[in-house]
């Protein structure tokens, strides 16, 4: 099966680049089949015309839907998360699962989730996906992301990290889907994360 291209873009992993034109980007490879063209304000509601497609890479539709509420319409990134999720996903401590429900919880200050609509959010991929077949036969690609919080979200600017996901994505016939998100998060109002553990000290 075909996995998707990446964009041709100097450091593939950490790609230093304005999000809203990535975002702009992304969905505009979705919806041309693999080409890139032209794409309309990502403050525009274009989201939801975007589904999952084999033109995009296991990272590029992590990034997608990571970035899909910057625009501001939560509501429509709220249901791309669904439109790329395999049918047995869902986030932690979000019932019923739905896309009414993740918009509700990303606009909640007191919400792990309400970093997904943060200005300052910027994507990194530290290291290189681990790739398998689970025993079904389905191709899985296993992913860790860091969520920054940077000045503007920009790349080029200091940061620290607020959490770190293990992002678990199956092939399908549409594309890349979510199989399975953990979310540890280090922001002391947040830390561990719902359903997750402190991490041991190695030094200090």
């Amino acid at each position: 099966a075909r996995r998707g291209r990446r964009p041709a873009r100097s450091d593939a992993r950490r790609g230093h680049r304005a999000k809203m034109a990535m975002a702009c980007w992304l969905a505009a490879l979705a919806l041309n089949g693999g080409q890139s063209g032209p794409c309309t304000s990502p403050a525009q509601s274009w989201l939801s015309s975007v589904r999952p497609s084999i033109a995009l890479s296991s990272a590029e539709a992590i990034e997608l839907s990571l970035l899909a509420m910057q625009g501001g319409d939560i509501d429509g990134g709220a249901a791309l998360w669904l439109r790329f999720s395999a049918p047995s996903f869902c986030l932690a401590a979000i019932e019923p699962w739905g896309a009414p429900a993740l918009a509700l919880a990303v606009r909640d200050s007191k919400s792990q989730y309400s970093l997904l609509a943060d200005s300052r959010l910027a994507i990194e991929f530290p290291t290189e996906p681990v790739e398998r077949f689970d025993s079904d036969g389905i191709a899985v690609s296993w992913h860790e992301v860091e969520l920054e919080l940077r000045p503007g979200g920009r790349f080029d600017s200091e940061g620290y990290t607020a959490a770190k996901l293990g992002w678990e994505n199956e092939w399908s016939s549409k594309g890349w889907c979510t199989r399975h998100v953990s979310w540890h998060d280090f922001r002391p109002a947040f830390r561990p994360g719902i359903g997750q553990e402190e991490w041991p000290r190695i030094c200090g």
